[in-house]
C-alpha cells in the first residue's frame, strides 16, 4: 500500500496545492490589494476556510502595505477599516487553533 504513492514526484497532490493559493501567487494578484480580498472573498464562501490560504492572503497585503510601499498611510487606515480586511482577520482569530507553529 505504501508503495503505491510516489513519494519524490515533482508535484504535491492536488490537496495541497488549492486553486485559491494559486490565484494569490499570481501575477496580477500579487501587487493588487483588491484582487487580494476579492480572493479570500471567493475562498470565505466555503464551508471551512483553509489556514493556508488565510495566512498567505494576509501575508501578502501586509508585503503590500509595509512603511516603504507605494501606498500612503491613508490607504493604509482605509484598508483596516474595510470590511472584508477585518473578516480576514477574524476568520484568522477563528482557526488559531489549527495554524501550524511556524505561523
Amino acid at each position: 500500500q505504501l508503495l503505491r504513492n510516489d513519494a519524490f514526484r515533482a508535484m504535491p497532490p492536488q490537496d495541497l496545492t488549492p486553486g485559491d493559493l494559486e490565484e494569490l501567487a499570481s501575477h496580477e494578484v500579487v501587487t493588487d490589494p483588491a484582487k487580494v480580498l476579492a480572493v479570500y472573498r471567493k475562498h470565505a464562501t466555503q464551508d471551512e476556510p483553509d489556514p493556508a490560504v488565510l495566512i498567505r492572503a494576509f501575508t501578502q497585503i501586509g508585503f503590500l502595505f509595509d512603511p516603504n510601499s507605494f501606498f500612503s498611510t491613508a490607504d493604509r487606515q482605509l484598508l483596516r477599516s474595510h470590511k472584508d480586511f477585518k473578516s480576514l482577520a477574524l476568520d484568522l482569530t477563528r482557526v488559531r487553533e489549527r495554524l501550524p507553529d511556524a505561523a
